[in-house]
């Protein structure tokens, strides 16, 4: 059996569905402010070193590294984040692997 569905619902059904993805982006967001920032150009990527702070006080480091795709004309972003509490840890083992990668050269 077909049932014909008029048009306009299809359009009244999209508006609904963005208004709900938008309203999502905003809950899912948290308000976070930048206390500091450094950039590092390598080649072809770029890298973000960023210390921000959420408005419940939580600070932590925002890696980010952008890569420019010709094929797609776009950048490509991968971002780590390492929270306040994890940083010595964090700072320890790439202390450990950097003296690895320079004693194999």
């Amino acid at each position: 059996m077909f049932i014909s569905i008029p048009v306009y619902f299809f359009e009244k059904i999209r508006v609904i569905i963005d208004f709900c993805q938008n309203k999502v982006k905003e809950v899912g967001t948290i308000a976070t402010e930048e206390i500091y920032s450094q950039k590092i150009s390598c080649g072809k990527r770029t890298y973000f070193f960023n210390l921000k702070e959420q408005a419940s006080g939580t600070r932590f480091i925002d890696i980010v590294e952008s890569k420019y795709e010709r094929e797609s004309d776009s950048h490509q972003r991968v971002r780590l984040v390492i929270f306040e509490d994890h940083i010595d840890e964090f700072v320890q083992a790439l202390g450990e692997v950097a003296e690895r990668l320079k004693m194999s050269e």
